[in-house]
């Protein structure tokens, strides 16, 4: 080998022998020898009994063309039995220009998901634009927009940048890496991998937005930074909570009114905050609005209806109602825990 002769390798080809050559029951080794070159050896098994029934069956027709693609994918099918899963309603779009590759990706995960397909970041922010996208798996070398311009495309848009961004690609340089995250990636993943790997990635990016979402739902506390959401998101929640404190004590303040005020639809608007917050605008505007409410009762502004007309409830009843289901108290009982709290050892004088 010339070592002046240098070709970028990815290191997919040697993996993908080793795989093959495994499901033709074969091996194959190494010897290399600094400066003189290497030595690949491959064998094959070729007495009867190295096979099963099945594989002995078809050995007089014409051998079947091994799809690479297909390697790479085997392992994931044993990820979910059909008869067990269970369909979220997390909405999946998978960006792949290889065809095959793309479809078995898709094949296998609508078992867990609702899923879309692109062959490239074009016809990727077309579906995006059309469909509540809640995360994107896209390769990064495609015709036409790579994925690190899908991703850039999708985090810089106040509209897009709560969508979850998975990043696939054959090299696996620091650099890569670093324009991956610089792009705003929420993972990336180096090729070859274990689909059960992407699989596992997946499920954490989920399992990590859906917690953050149930923190800000149950937490009477109206910070947004200590959710950690990315900048953009974290502007837009500030700029969504200061406009339903402008009209806090209105009880028709609507979701025509909401997304006015944000220059936004409404159907962006309920994409935006349901992925965020995993509530619609409306129950949104309802979390915020307790949460003020939270505020008022530990300060005893008032007494429960005086505070419930001042957040924009009409019935003190069900404002009773909804701060219960929110946060596991009456108004009254908040109250009573707050004065316990401040009249504890802890927060008195010596």
């Amino acid at each position: 080998n010339d070592p002046t002769n240098s070709v970028e390798n990815h290191g997919i080809g040697l993996t993908l022998t080793k795989e093959m050559l495994e499901l033709h029951h074969g091996s194959i080794r190494v010897e290399s020898q600094l400066g003189q070159g290497s030595v690949f050896t491959v064998e094959f098994p070729l007495d009867a009994p190295f096979y099963t029934d099945a594989e002995r069956v078809g050995l007089s027709a014409s051998p079947p063309d091994v799809d690479l693609v297909q390697l790479e994918i085997t392992s994931l099918e044993a990820l979910t039995e059909p008869e067990e899963a269970e369909v979220s309603d997390i909405c999946l779009l998978i960006v792949e220009d290889n065809a095959q590759l793309r479809s078995l990706m898709e094949k296998i995960f609508s078992k867990r998901y609702h899923t879309y397909q692109a062959a490239n970041g074009e016809e990727a922010l077309r579906i995006v634009d059309e469909h509540p996208i809640d995360v994107v798996v896209s390769d990064i070398i495609m015709p036409g927009m790579d994925g690190l311009e899908l991703c850039r495309r999708l985090k810089g848009n106040v509209n897009t940048s709560h969508i979850g961004v998975l990043l696939l690609t054959a090299k696996n340089s620091v650099d890569d890496r670093i324009d991956s995250y610089n792009a705003g990636a929420d993972g990336y993943l180096s090729k070859p991998f274990e689909l059960k790997v992407l699989d596992a990635r997946l499920s954490s990016l989920i399992k990590n937005r859906q917690h953050k979402s149930e923190r800000f739902k149950t937490t009477a506390e109206l910070s947004i930074s200590a959710l950690e959401f990315p900048s953009l998101d974290e502007k837009f929640l500030e700029n969504a909570i200061a406009v339903i404190e402008e009209h806090l004590a209105e009880p028709d303040f609507d979701l025509d009114m909401f997304s006015g005020k944000l220059s936004m639809s409404k159907s962006s608007l309920y994409r935006k905050i349901k992925s965020l917050t995993g509530m619609s605008p409306v129950e949104f505007t309802k979390n915020i609005r307790l949460k003020h409410a939270c505020r008022m009762l530990s300060m005893q502004a008032g007494n429960v209806s005086d505070i419930a007309y001042s957040v924009g409830f009409a019935d003190p009843k069900y404002f009773t109602s909804c701060f219960k289901a929110a946060f596991g108290v009456t108004p009254t009982e908040y109250v009573k825990q707050h004065k316990q709290a401040d009249t504890s050892p802890t927060n008195t004088e010596n």
